[in-house]
């Protein structure tokens, strides 16, 4: 497993907090994301690769995510499956980063984990291709 974490330098501080680059997992089943508020960017950096989302507890209100989702403002603790063949990089936002940076509202977004794409239109797709086959990216 590897993990990397990165803290912006401003002006992007002002927007966000910190990402963390992470291939592999840790050797348990699940991980979980408490309520705390904050707004989540999770890029799948493998295109083949689906994660499973838990949003109710009893491993109750399964969701099946790809490429890229957005969690934080559930109110209620979530769990991911631990995927072994998962590269990802988590985009945690400052306070109004997210909406300061995209322009869309805290209340657009859904309460349990979407899909990027749903939110932030084609130019996500785009995008994900673009970081996807960027050079440098480890296992590409």
């Amino acid at each position: 497993m590897e993990i990397r974490k990165h803290v912006p330098a401003r002006p992007l501080a002002d927007f966000i907090q910190h990402m963390v680059y992470v291939r592999g997992s840790l050797p348990i089943a699940y991980l979980k994301e408490l309520p705390d508020g904050g707004i989540n960017l999770v890029i799948e950096l493998n295109d083949n690769i689906r994660n499973t989302l838990y949003s109710e507890p009893g491993f109750r209100g399964r969701r099946e995510l790809r490429h890229a989702w957005i969690s934080g403002t559930q109110k209620q603790a979530i769990l991911y499956k631990n995927n072994p063949d998962s590269t990802i990089i988590s985009i945690r936002f400052t306070t109004g980063g997210f909406s300061a940076l995209t322009g869309i509202p805290i209340t657009a977004l859904e309460a349990v984990g979407m899909e990027a794409e749903d939110l932030l239109g084609s130019s996500f797709a785009g995008l994900y291709q673009r970081i996807i086959n960027a050079d440098g990216i480890p296992g590409n």
